[in-house]
């Protein structure tokens, strides 16, 4: 995201509205069971990045059956309903026409409707290591049985995590950045601006029944550990890698994966942003395999709200009606199983009658690390299918805000509660502002703060105030 709007007041307004469930090839999308003697379900936004060393572009993320497909950068949203602690996977699409998963976490809280999970090598290893020392079975094995995904989840708590993380921090040396989560900070799939990517570039993890190993793209093992000491705060001194032994990883060229045997052929609709709604049709148009027969085609359209349709066949059509950037994905298999995947981003301008939706194109928010008691505790996110830009991306003043795949936190941020939002509707803009945990407030109670900051946004014209969203 780019630097697009001043400095603007603190507070918000507003989101997700017009919620639909996965689809089935008809384009009629499933509807929850819901009648007088149900609660309405609490919709969960779950964004992160998906990477394996490269962006994880176009894969499919999913918590339980709800899946989104990413865009070519790696990012997705996803709305489900979640009501417990959950494995989530990433599908993610290699060149040789396979298809690797890797395993990530997402932490339930009842108060918090939304959650940055990130899924990479780093985040499948640290659940590998717990599985095989904890249940017996591999991370993929444990995963296709639903009492041992229960109960790896029941047993991997906070403290686990953090324990395991902070023994593979200490073994990788200066591969690893340190106090870095792997889970919950914003991850870029970009080697040269992030340090974990690079990591992942260099080093691959095996885990055992009984130890992790770390090879390099030479196929050279660089340590090994017993797993019993990756799950305790154990001495890791004459095993952690050396200084050396990652230089000389990083001057290894990365694999790449290839595979030619099939080759896709799409008509794909003009990628020029257009006011919904509006049909788009996407077509085979020549797509072949060297194994002979008929490819088989599948579609993902994930919209900016965070929900998905499915559909299948060489010619698909459907019609947007929702402002944002949907990430449309087509997936041919040959006959011997191997596929390919190609992506698009549909770019659709908001209705004139359409209620505005916002967060599809995650936020700029105060990052943990940026927030000092001089700082602002804010997060901004611009209206889905806004023509007027980005977010604001700020270094500076009291305002210290960097990008996030994940849409704006509806209860807290950085342990401050929401004070409201502000929605600057000429910019199609709406701010978030929270409470500051590390600035006293001696002078006002909340319900004061709360009027004081509604009056800062409501003294500009056409400004829209709200205690929640």
């Amino acid at each position: 995201m780019t630097a697009k709007y001043p400095t603007l007041l603190p507070i918000l307004t507003a989101l997700l509205t017009g919620l639909c469930g996965c689809a089935q090839p008809n384009d009629e999308p499933i509807e929850e069971p819901n009648d007088d003697t149900t609660t309405a379900p609490i919709y969960r936004q779950i964004a992160g990045t998906s990477a394996v060393g490269r962006a994880g572009s176009w894969s499919s993320n999913c918590l339980g059956s709800v899946c989104a497909r990413a865009d070519a950068d790696g990012n997705y949203l996803l709305l489900a309903t979640a009501e417990q602690s959950q494995l989530m996977w990433s599908d993610i699409p290699e060149g040789d026409g396979t298809t690797r998963r890797l395993y990530s976490r997402y932490r339930h809280q009842d108060d918090l409707t939304s959650a940055l999970v990130n899924i990479n090598p780093s985040t499948h290893a640290v659940l590998d290591i717990w599985s095989n020392n904890q249940q017996g079975l591999s991370l993929d094995l444990c995963a296709l049985d639903a009492v041992c995904t229960d109960a790896l989840m029941a047993s991997f708590s906070t403290e686990m995590e953090e324990n395991i993380i902070g023994q593979l921090d200490y073994l990788l040396g200066s591969a690893w950045p340190a106090g870095r989560d792997p889970y919950g900070e914003v991850y870029l799939a970009d080697p040269e601006y992030d340090e974990l990517d690079l990591m992942h570039d260099a080093l691959t993890f095996v885990v055992s029944s009984t130890d992790l190993s770390v090879f390099d793209n030479a196929g050279t093992a660089l340590t090994q550990v017993p797993l019993s000491r990756l799950v305790q705060p154990a001495s890791l001194t004459g095993v952690s890698l050396t200084a050396d032994q990652y230089n000389n990883a990083l001057d290894l060229e990365v694999p790449v994966l290839e595979r030619d045997e099939l080759t896709l052929v799409l008509s794909i609709p003009s990628t020029q942003p257009r006011e919904v709604p509006f049909d788009v049709t996407v077509s085979d148009s020549g797509s072949s395999s060297s194994a002979g027969g008929e490819l088989i085609f599948s579609h993902d359209l994930t919209l900016a709200s965070g929900t998905s349709l499915a559909f299948s066949g060489p010619t698909v059509t459907t019609t947007i009606t929702e402002g944002g950037h949907h990430n449309w994905v087509v997936t041919a298999t040959d006959v011997n199983g191997f596929s390919k995947t190609q992506g698009f981003v549909i770019s659709a301008l908001s209705g004139i009658d359409e209620l505005a939706n916002f967060g599809g194109e995650g936020s700029c928010l105060t990052l943990l690390g940026g927030l000092t008691a001089n700082v602002l505790n804010q997060c901004q996110e611009v209206q889905n299918g806004s023509t007027l830009g980005d977010c604001d991306q700020l270094l500076s003043g009291s305002v210290y805000l960097g990008s996030s795949p994940v849409p704006c936190a509806h209860e807290q941020q950085n342990g401050g509660a929401l004070i409201g939002v502000c929605t600057l509707v000429d910019s199609e803009l709406r701010i978030f502002q929270y409470e500051n945990p590390l600035r006293l407030n001696n002078i006002e109670d909340f319900t004061e703060q709360q009027a004081r900051v509604a009056d800062q946004c409501t003294s500009s014209t056409g400004n829209l105030w709200s205690t929640s969203p």
